[in-house]
């Protein structure tokens, strides 16, 4: 996590800190932390996160695609995927999003 905050700027002497705190945080609000050294499992022992991200439509074409778990294309709901989540139907499933 250290690494992590150095790579994003953090200074040096003040990842040590800021790493504490952010996995007290996590802890508090029950999320898994296992994967950290220090770290512990979370309560509910389901380590998902999810994470939502907006995008305006006119840009979903472009930079999002549907996919199963570990990214593979759902070529099924690629049709554009604007007009899959155009649809009258319940949306399901994971995107990946690309941008560089």
């Amino acid at each position: 996590l250290e690494k992590v905050l150095e790579s994003c700027g953090v200074p040096k002497p003040a990842t040590p800190l800021i790493a504490t705190k952010i996995l007290k945080l996590a802890t508090v609000h029950g999320l898994d932390t296992s994967g950290i050294p220090k770290g512990t499992k979370c309560k509910s022992g389901r380590s998902g996160h999810m994470l939502q991200i907006f995008l305006r439509r006119e840009l979903i074409d472009e930079y999002v695609y549907p996919a199963f778990p570990y990214g593979v294309p759902d070529k099924k709901r690629m049709k554009p995927f604007s007009k899959y989540l155009a649809e009258d139907e319940p949306i399901k499933g994971q995107v990946r999003i690309t941008l560089n």
